[in-house]
């Protein structure tokens, strides 16, 4: 597609946003229409970049995205495990926390998933958190829900054979792009400092695209 067809067609998907979400401002409909299409920028097929902008646009300015670093929160405490010599995390991220039961088989039948100590998870909702902490006999955990979509929360959880504590939840500096949905990391640490011989453990969990090495904890 030519550049100036292409820039007349993002311009039209602009006044159809304005006039879709007429509370939004015309202001933050532009920018966001630019930030998509510059994320389409490598994109070598055109013909659709309109088309995919508009959706891309329609669902960041329909998202729900919890933003404050404080909650939602839901968390399980305290059960204790005895010490260990070495420990093991697993990281998980369950599409729209779909498949929890099918999650749950592989958790038990994989060897390098067996007897995990700390659980990572992604994508996650509080049933599917609860579901899995429950069945892995992980009786502690924190979840920090970060977007609401298809009517139901998705964030990340830590689960631990320990308490945890010090938990807290980042939030990231960008969006999803094609579904507005905030991007977060959520970390703790085990309370139980003797079962590491003293030395402190932070648990980072993290739902991303990309990273930056700009970010810090």
């Amino acid at each position: 597609m030519p550049v100036d067809d292409e820039a007349k067609q993002l311009d039209a998907v602009v006044i159809s946003l304005i006039e879709r979400f007429p509370d939004v401002g015309e202001q933050r409909i532009r920018d966001e229409v630019q930030v998509a299409a510059d994320g389409l920028a490598d994109a070598k097929v055109r013909a659709f970049i309109p088309l995919l902008v508009d959706h891309a646009v329609r669902e960041r300015l329909r998202a729900r995205n919890f933003i404050d670093p404080r909650g939602p929160r839901f968390a399980a405490c305290c059960t204790e495990s005895p010490d260990r010599p070495a420990f093991r995390v697993v990281t998980f991220n369950i599409q729209y926390a779909r498949e929890i039961e099918g999650a749950i088989r592989l958790f038990r039948a994989t060897p390098g998933m067996q007897d995990a100590d700390f659980v990572l998870l992604q994508e996650m909702d509080e049933d599917g958190v609860r579901r899995i902490a429950a069945a892995l006999s992980l009786g502690n955990y924190v979840y920090y829900p970060t977007t609401v979509m298809r009517g139901r929360n998705f964030g990340n959880a830590i689960l631990s054979r320990w308490p945890l504590e010090n938990d807290a939840k980042l939030i990231l500096p960008h969006l999803a792009l094609f579904d507005g949905s905030q991007r977060i990391a959520v970390r703790s640490s085990p309370s139980a400092s003797d079962a590491f011989d003293g030395i402190t453990t932070r648990m980072p969990g993290v739902w991303v695209k990309m990273l930056s090495p700009d970010w810090e904890w």
